[in-house]
């Protein structure tokens, strides 16, 4: 039986015998819980600060929030989303997202190997765990007695505040969580945009060029570093060199790619020059893309686009969202899909689909 990858976010972080617990807001009050974990958040500021002589936010970004990522932004944002209209849509909360100064990752590891087992402020450090680009901490409050996971998601600054592209790329739309559409299902559809350039053509591999068809897109989308084209043509003089009736590439290593982060510039790749700028506001969250998906590709572009993202909810290497709860996991990426073939008007092939869901689901831990 085959592990799958667990994404540790939404609470799914375990430490020793410890868990972190989703946040039930249906029987712990958000406006009573937003001051505790907001004292935290100080306790930890203040306790980097004290160690290595500047805080982890600036008070600025502290005021503005902007340090909080993901569903984060809008559950601390009591003045904004009453509470009784966050939890309709929102009724637990798995984990704090917060977005550190990239160049802070050594001495915030280094904070927390001295913090661990030590109080701040309202809750304990039981440990942490490294993750790509993230420390994921565990801590254990006393009053609500419950162990709650906050994510250091290490980003690009400019400033003292994290990019628009870090911004960008660890949001998540308020009108999507109304929708029942968790943030990791934007990112999902943005690596499914490059699908309708799928193809099968030649890749020459290896120190002996070695030719090998393969199907692949021109793209590759990573939420920690942007958008980069992956092949590059081999030329013959100025024509391109094919094999077969097939177009010949190499890969472009990730260490000598170049990756894109302008939101207009991405979105011009995607949905080519005619991509109108008014438009932009609407690739923030899974919705509005999935309106642009439908306004600038053409029906079978937008079948591919289902494709791609079936796969990368069912297909090899697909992610479990929570750890042990296969129920909820099918639940979030049903409503996703249906969500899009509703919006997009285009039945995807269920005898396939369910075949992938049955394989998918019988190979988890």
């Amino acid at each position: 039986m085959r592990v799958r990858e667990v994404i540790l976010e939404g609470g799914n972080v375990q430490i020793g015998a410890q868990s972190a617990q989703r946040l039930d807001l249906k029987k712990l009050k958000r406006d009573q819980l937003i001051p505790v974990l907001d004292q935290l958040l100080q306790a930890i500021n203040a306790g980097f600060a004290k160690m290595h002589k500047r805080p982890l936010w600036s008070p600025r970004l502290v005021a503005s929030r902007k340090f909080l990522s993901g569903s984060a932004f809008h559950f601390f944002n009591v003045a904004g989303i009453p509470s009784d209209q966050f939890v309709k849509y929102k009724p637990t909360v798995g984990d704090i997202d917060t977005q550190v100064d990239q160049s802070l990752l050594e001495p915030a590891k280094q904070f927390l190997d001295a913090a661990t087992g030590k109080q701040f402020g309202p809750a304990t450090l039981i440990g942490y765990k490294a993750s790509v680009e993230q420390l994921i901490t565990l801590w254990a409050m006393s009053d609500p007695p419950v162990n709650i996971q906050i994510d250091l998601e290490f980003v690009e600054y400019e400033g003292d505040e994290p990019t628009e592209w870090a911004q960008f790329s660890h949001s998540s739309a308020w009108n999507d969580i109304e929708a029942g559409i968790k943030g990791v299902f934007h990112k999902y559809l943005l690596r499914a945009l490059s699908t309708p350039s799928l193809r099968d053509v030649v890749i020459l591999s290896g120190k002996k060029e070695t030719p090998k068809i393969v199907k692949t897109t021109d793209l590759a989308f990573a939420v920690t570093r942007g958008l980069r084209y992956k092949l590059r043509p081999v030329m013959d003089g100025n024509v391109q060199r094919e094999m077969d009736g097939l177009k010949v590439y190499k890969e472009i290593p990730t260490k000598e790619s170049t990756y894109e982060t302008n939101l207009y510039v991405i979105a011009k790749i995607f949905f080519g020059n005619q991509f109108d700028a008014g438009d932009i506001e609407k690739f923030w969250s899974y919705l509005g893309t999935l309106e642009l998906v439908k306004k600038y590709f053409d029906k079978t572009q937008q079948a591919a686009v289902i494709t791609g993202f079936v796969y990368t909810l069912f297909g090899p290497g697909a992610q479990e969202l929570y750890r042990g709860d296969p129920e909820q996991d099918a639940a979030d990426k049903n409503a996703a899909l249906d969500i899009m073939t509703k919006t997009l008007g285009i039945p995807y092939d269920k005898k396939s689909v369910d075949a992938m869901r049955k394989d998918y689901y019988s190979t988890q831990a």
